[in-house]
């Protein structure tokens, strides 16, 4: 089946309805993508007042999940503070320098790494997280003619220590559900 705006949107609305359902609370970091609408909608000249908010667009409306561009908090085991967004440069490692904490950076295509440094008094990371879109999306067809492939995968961090966590892509380029 081609993928379409339409059934991409239909599959976000489902994954969110399961995310909710296995997290009744959560904080959502917003990225790029997420003010689309609303950009194509000032273009046709369309009032923001008239648009929904993002929150009932994605079907978050009725959860107890909180929208943000990005989130600071402490891990209790270390006490270390950790700043997580979709992106403000693409070096976390030298953003966790300049602000002294941990630094944890999204959207990045195809950066996937952690790094790290001890100061005195506690050793900071800087971590640089892949995508998870495949390049089959709709919304991702502008990669058709990179010769680098999204590097998907996500960042557990346990104990205040990020591990990546590579996901095995399959034939088509689509996540075969195994993670390596």
């Amino acid at each position: 089946m081609k993928d379409t705006f339409t059934t991409e949107y239909k599959a976000v609305l489902k994954f969110t309805e399961r995310l909710v359902e296995l997290f009744p609370e959560g904080t959502l970091l917003k990225g790029n993508h997420d003010v689309r609408a609303y950009e194509r909608a000032k273009v046709a000249g369309i009032p923001r007042g008239l648009m929904i908010p993002y929150e009932q667009m994605i079907g978050l409306d009725k959860a107890d999940w909180k929208l943000t561009w990005d989130y600071t908090f402490t891990v209790d085991a270390n006490r270390s503070k950790w700043y997580i967004s979709h992106t403000k440069s693409a070096n976390a490692f030298a953003t966790a320098k300049l602000l002294g904490m941990s630094v944890v950076f999204g959207h990045n295509h195809t950066m996937f790494k952690v790094e790290s440094f001890q100061s005195i008094n506690k050793r900071i990371y800087g971590v640089n997280v892949g995508c998870l879109i495949g390049d089959d999306r709709y919304a991702f067809g502008y990669n058709k003619q990179s010769i680098i492939r999204p590097n998907r995968g996500c960042v557990v961090i346990l104990r205040g220590i990020p591990r990546l966590v590579p996901f095995d892509v399959g034939p088509g380029g689509r996540w075969n559900k195994v993670v390596i």
